[in-house]
């Protein structure tokens, strides 16, 4: 390997706050539903992101295979819900 294309280890990276999320999985069905209808009509973006990446077969199967989950960011979860933020 020619010498410029080797990581320079331990190669620091950066780091951030923690901002706690929502994880869905832990939702009841009307939780779900409640985060969903404000997710479509206040964020219509995020929403639109996550149809896509939850549609997708290789995002399934990673999901499956490593027992994943799906948070929601602070900023996009409603009012009625900051109680449950992890």
């Amino acid at each position: 390997m020619p010498k410029e294309n080797k990581p320079n280890w331990p190669t620091p990276v950066p780091s951030g706050r923690y901002e706690p999320g929502l994880c869905v999985s832990k939702l009841s069905a009307q939780q779900k539903n409640s985060l969903w209808l404000h997710l479509k009509s206040q964020h219509p973006q995020k929403a639109m992101e996550i149809t896509e990446i939850m549609n997708d077969p290789i995002v399934s199967s990673l999901m499956r295979t490593f027992d994943g989950s799906l948070v929601i960011e602070r900023e996009f979860v409603p009012e009625s819900l900051l109680s449950l933020l992890e």
